[in-house]
């Protein structure tokens, strides 16, 4: 007979969530370089709790240093086939669901809010970018794109019916070879499969869908404001658990900075050395870097939207209306106009 759901807590446990809450939250926002050695036993120890064999690990000071990374190699090809397909670490995401059964709906949902999990997870969006770190050049962007379309096929070929995607690719490659990556440097090979092929509708959805849930489960890795949930129910509700699972991802919050992993090798990015953030914990900082890394790499926030670095580095009261109609993102034309429009009316 299945146990009962809890659906309340005492009040020395609901004193405990203050606690609770900021001890994850102070982990979220460290800016304290990571250990190594640490951070490579939480990595291994992750890799080791999914069957998978230890990786090479690579450290670096910021996604930044990735992408260059990724650009020093001879080819996209050759890099996705050295780090190998990626793989995702979804431990906090699996707890969660063990949790669940074990909590009512209402109650799991006020221990979101009381524990500010949007907040907390907002406060950590420079991770969200991660995909869409600016490009000094076109050709760049090609490569990365070209990158991100190998390692989505390696990624595709394990899971089912992935077997017929990566064969269609490697006849194409022995086939076609140099012509086709000439072809394929004026266009992703994604987009060259959706013209050609009748998979239109299935690579169009994989495009778009899949990246961004891997961004989101790179978050998920080292997500701290789920860790702050789950802490209060294994700990303080008692709630039955995965246990080396919970150990592996309480490590890999409080040792690793962002991890990206994949079969072969995980890069493991140090904390940034700033994080700016607002009354509202959103990330925000005028005329300056919201986020910057020891490599002096920085990322540019007006309240949690990214902004260009053109914009960024300038005061909001400097902002320059002629911008506006010249602005490609939706949500930063929103910003400047909201910001102008402001500082017009007040003066």
């Amino acid at each position: 007979m299945s146990q009962p759901q809890i659906a309340t807590v005492t009040p020395e446990q609901e004193a405990l969530i203050p606690v609770i809450r900021e001890r994850w939250r102070s982990l979220a926002l460290s800016t304290q370089p990571i250990d190594q050695q640490k951070a490579t036993d939480a990595v291994t120890t992750a890799y080791a709790v999914m069957g998978k064999p230890e990786p090479e690990i690579r450290f670096l000071n910021s996604p930044f240093a990735a992408k260059s990374e990724i650009l020093a190699a001879d080819s996209p090809r050759q890099m996705a086939q050295e780090v190998g397909p990626p793989i995702l670490i979804i431990f906090a995401m699996e707890l969660e669901n063990q949790m669940k059964k074990q909590l009512e709906a209402k109650l799991w949902q006020e221990l979101e809010v009381k524990m500010q999990r949007k907040q907390l997870q907002e406060s950590q969006g420079w991770v969200g970018l991660i995909w869409l770190l600016p490009s000094t050049s076109e050709s760049e962007q090609q490569q990365l794109q070209q990158l991100r379309d190998e390692l989505l096929l390696q990624f595709l070929a394990q899971q089912p019916g992935g077997n017929i995607i990566v064969p269609i690719w490697e006849n194409l490659w022995q086939h076609l070879g140099e012509p086709l990556w000439q072809y394929l440097s004026n266009q992703s090979l994604l987009q060259w499969l959706y013209q050609q092929s009748q998979l239109q509708v299935w690579f169009e959805v994989a495009n778009i869908a899949i990246p961004g849930m891997y961004s989101y489960l790179l978050r998920m890795c080292t997500d701290a404001s789920t860790a702050a949930v789950l802490d209060f129910c294994i700990n303080e509700l008692h709630c039955e658990h995965d246990e080396s699972r919970w150990n592996v991802l309480q490590s890999l919050v409080t040792e690793c900075g962002l991890v990206f992993p994949f079969e072969k090798t995980c890069f493991i990015c140090d904390r940034p050395i700033k994080l700016s953030l607002d009354s509202e914990n959103r990330l925000h900082a005028e005329g300056e870097a919201a986020v910057e890394f020891a490599d002096g790499n920085k990322l540019y926030f007006y309240q949690n939207v990214p902004l260009p670095e053109k914009y960024g580095t300038v005061s909001p009261e400097q902002w320059q209306a002629q911008w506006i109609p010249e602005e490609p993102s939706d949500k930063v034309r929103q910003v400047l106009e909201q910001v102008i429009r402001s500082h017009t009316s007040g003066q």
